[in-house]
Parts: structure tokens; sequence; C-alpha cells
């Protein structure tokens, strides 16, 4: 299988589902606030950057379809559609301020209104694999109106130890079985946390992966194809030959590259 179907256009539309952790745990210290609101930052910045790819003039050509699943409490779609209908439909519009250069070098500051899909949530558990089973039904779904396109690409940001370790194995197992005609399902894991510990990104082994759930998320973890490998060089990784779709005890600058390079790297 090439993964060679790309760029993803209008004319061979691609699939990208992030899954979010929203268990109680994402309410620990994570960056300059909590776990949660950093992910959630992290997971609207994506769509707007996917939405902005996906621009021709003023118009929005469906390139791809995107789902975003959070899973805690409950496990649910909090956004699952083509990227056209998904940019003109935020649940709201949120003022910033951003930094940028003026003409004479120094930094101004510029009032934005930054698009909001979706909001930090941290209750319960950890029910992964039924996360896992949720993508399927959205990829196989997908496949099955677009059965030679690039494949479906899923990114998990977690943060802990799934409810059901050998259940999300299976699922993730049988998600990366899922398959076009161009090559089978990526799954890229980030997992974010405020530990101590060095972080690591993109191995190709696991021989640095100092616990049993770093190997846990490493085995479930793609191989990245070519494209997202150059992808993941762009971003400013260093992936090994064989490098796998993996970070771990990533910081945010790191989450938000993975979901960058992992989401728009088959579009460009």
């Amino acid at each position: 299988m090439s993964y060679s179907n790309v760029p993803i256009g209008a004319s061979n539309p691609g699939l990208i589902i992030i899954m979010v952790d929203q268990s109680y745990s994402m309410t620990d210290p994570y960056g300059t606030g909590q776990k949660k609101d950093i992910a959630a930052s992290a997971v609207n910045r994506v769509i707007h950057e996917v939405g902005l790819a996906c621009q021709s003039g003023h118009i929005t050509k469906d390139r791809c379809y995107l789902a975003v699943i959070g899973y805690g409490e409950k496990v649910e779609a909090l956004v699952n559609g083509h990227i056209s209908e998904i940019v003109e439909n935020p649940k709201e519009l949120k003022k910033i301020v951003k930094k940028q250069l003026d003409e004479a070098g120094g930094l101004i500051e510029v009032p934005e209104e930054m698009p909001i899909w979706i909001n930090p949530e941290a209750n319960n558990g950890t029910p992964m694999h039924q996360a896992f089973d949720a993508a399927y039904q959205i990829a196989e779904e997908w496949i099955s109106n677009n059965p030679d396109n690039f494949p479906p690409v899923i990114i998990n940001i977690t943060d802990g130890e799934p409810n059901h370790p050998d259940e999300t194995k299976d699922a993730a197992n049988r998600l990366m079985g899922l398959s076009t005609s161009d090559g089978n399902t990526l799954i890229l894991n980030a997992h974010i946390s405020n530990a101590a510990a060095g972080e690591i990104s993109l191995p190709n082994n696991d021989a640095g992966l100092y616990d049993q759930y770093a190997k846990f998320l490493f085995d479930i973890s793609s191989v990245l194809p070519e494209t997202l490998f150059q992808a993941a060089k762009n971003a400013g990784f260093s992936p090994q030959p064989d490098a796998r779709g993996f970070v771990f005890n990533a910081k945010a600058e790191t989450m938000i590259s993975l979901l960058n390079f992992g989401s728009l790297g088959a579009m460009r």
C-alpha cells in the first residue's frame, strides 16, 4: 500500500478524526493552564487551520471530513461533518489578542476572533476503547464512500491509562485494520503530561519507553508513511526510519505540532 493519493483535495477528500481524553485527570496543571484547557484550545486551533487550508478565495472546499470525539463521562462526537459545514458553525467566537510585528519591527497587539467548536471537559474515567469504536464507525462509513482515497488519520490526545487496556488495544487494532486501496487507517497518539521525565517524540522502537503505559501507546501507534514522515520533519521533528506517530510526555507545543502535521500533512 502506497499512501500516495496526495495531496488530498475536493475530488479525493480525506478523513481526520481527533479523539480527546476528557477524564477527570485532565484537570491537572499543564503548560499555562489545565490539561483540558490546553487540549481544547489546540483542537480548536487545528480545526481553524484545517478550514483555512481548505479555502479557495471565500469558499471552503470540502477537502476533508473531520470529526472530534470526546471521551470521559460519556463518549460523543463533538464535531462531525464536512469541513465547509464545520467552519460555518462554530459554537461561539472568542475574542483573543495576538502579538505581531509592525512595520517598524516592534510588537503590537491585534484583536482577533477565534472560532470555538469544543469546550474543555473533564469528568470520570477514560473509556478509550469506546472512543476507538466510535472512530471505527465513522471511518468505516467514510471508507465505503471513498474506497481509493488517502486513508483516515486518527489523532488521540490522552493523559492517562484507559479503563480497559486490552479492549482498547483490540479496538485500536480493528481500526488500523480498516483500509482504502491507498493504505491502512493511521493512528497517532499524543500523551500529555506534567511529569518531570523527558519527552519522547516519534520513536521507532520502545527501548527508551520506561513504563508499561508508554509501551501500550507505542504499540497502538502507526508507522508514519512517507507523506507524514516528511510532514513531521517540516514541523520540526527529527523522526528516524520507521518512526511511529507517538509522542510521550509531550509538552503543549509538541502536542500542537503533532496535531498539525497529522491533520494537514496529506494536504500539502
